[in-house]
């Protein structure tokens, strides 16, 4: 399935941020990569288009039950 997400709409990951501008070569090699082999995005359901837990993903504790008060 194809989603097309406005930009505005797209929050950084606080567990994976880049504060500096990549090299040019390197993102065109990544272009390239991802047009030849795909790209796989996993995401967790999020509540109200917020990450739904403070644990970083990916940890055990973040994939619980996070509608349990």
């Amino acid at each position: 399935m194809i989603i097309n997400v406005p930009l505005d709409k797209i929050t950084s990951n606080p567990w994976q941020t880049r504060v500096v501008e990549p090299d040019p070569a390197y993102i065109k090699e990544l272009a390239w990569d991802i047009a030849a082999n795909g790209l796989l995005i996993f995401a967790l359901c999020v509540s109200a288009g917020r990450q739904s837990s403070n644990k970083a993903p990916g940890s055990m504790d973040y994939l619980g039950n996070h509608d349990q008060s």
